[in-house]
Parts: C-alpha cells; structure tokens; sequence
C-alpha cells in the first residue's frame, strides 16, 4: 500500500468481494499500515512483486498559510483567463484542497477544487455551472502557479468536476504520475497527469466512464 509517494503498509486478501456497479472486483482481507496513516480513507496498491521501488517515509502534509492565502488567488485567475464569472464566495467555491509534496524540499505543492453551481459527486451541476481544477507550485518570485489545469464551462462540455486522489511514481521513470477522480452527471471516471521530460503537465491517461447502469 501507498500513500502520498511513500509505502506505507500491505493488504492481505482473504476472499472475494461483490463486483462494483462498473464490474470491477472487489476483495475482502486485512490492511496494516504505519500509524501515521492509519486514518488514512484510501491507498493505492499493488500486488507483492510488482509493486514500484519508492523510498522515503510517509508523512502527511498540512495546508499552511501560504497555500491558504494563494489557493483562491489561483483559481480566480484561472476563472477570469477562461471568461467566466466570479462566485459568490470564493471560500464557498473551494471544494478540496490539499498540500503535497512531490519534490522534496521547499515549500509544498497543492491541488485544488473549486465548484460553481455543483458538488463534487456524481449528480447534475447546474446548466451555468463551471469547475476549476489544478496544481500548483511555489517560486519565490510569483507565488503559487499552475504546472496543470483543467477548466470545465459546463454549458459548453457538460459537467466534469476532478479530485485530486494521490501520486506515486508508479512507472519508474521521471517524477510522479498524479491519479485525479472525475465526477460528472451520472458517471464517475479516473485520470492520470503527468510531467513529460521537459517539464510539461499533461493527461497522459483516462479510465472509460463508469454509469450508473453498470458499463465499463
């Protein structure tokens, strides 16, 4: 199991668990991790032997000052570049927010959710709605600044509201592959972004969407 970069326990299944609405297995067992992420909701896993060669220990980040004076300072960048309009509260706007630390030293990196006329589930947003989703880095000289960004004006693409859900370097190459949660109206979805090797941010993966029928 790991949690934010680090190996943090293991997961040992004993038997079979109900498929989920999307068909995907499920399992039941016995989970034991270190104490500092015992309150910890989910992990990524891998099954013994082909699990990636990280190090380091996990400890959870906590969201200070700095990312809390920059986060709404971002995101209403990012609103005002894509035309659309200011919320009512940016503090009602934020939906989830998180510090990180995916290169060691320095001041954190953050990711962020902010929501106009939705919430983060699955479920209609209002037709005017729109989401905000990125991460962002700290530089001495300008602050906090996006390395990626998704921008959704729902009455252009419909409803797409992301979630940061953990990184990991995963593959072995390069830095970490970040794992993002989509909701949308009737379906929830995953996606991967990463940093090429030039330092660009992109989608480098996305699950097919999950409805509530039960498709793949």
């Amino acid at each position: 199991l790991f949690r934010r970069g680090a190996p943090v326990g293991t997961a040992t299944l004993q038997g079979a668990g109900p498929a989920t609405r999307c068909g995907v297995p499920t399992a039941t067992g016995t989970v034991t991790t270190v104490a500092a992420a015992a309150d910890q909701p989910e992990f990524l896993a891998f099954r013994r032997g082909l699990e990636p060669q990280v190090v380091g220990e996990y400890a959870p980040k906590q969201i200070d000052g700095t990312i809390q004076r920059y986060a709404s300072i971002v995101a209403e960048r990012l609103v005002l570049e894509n035309g659309l309009p200011r919320p009512r509260s940016w503090q009602g706007a934020q939906r989830d927010l998180q510090a990180l630390d995916m290169v060691m030293g320095g001041n954190s990196e953050m990711a962020a959710t902010y929501l106009s006329g939705d919430q983060l589930a699955v479920g209609a947003g209002e037709p005017d709605g729109y989401s905000v989703f990125y991460l962002a880095s700290y530089e001495t000289r300008t602050g906090y600044t996006p390395l990626y960004r998704e921008v959704r004006d729902y009455r252009r693409a419909g409803k797409a509201a992301p979630k940061l859900v953990d990184y990991l370097n995963w593959n072995g190459r390069g830095g970490n592959e970040v794992l993002v949660q989509v909701f949308g109206p009737d379906q929830d979805w995953y996606e991967v972004v990463s940093a090429d090797r030039g330092g660009r941010w992109s989608k480098v993966w996305q699950a097919q969407p999950c409805g509530a029928a039960g498709g793949r």
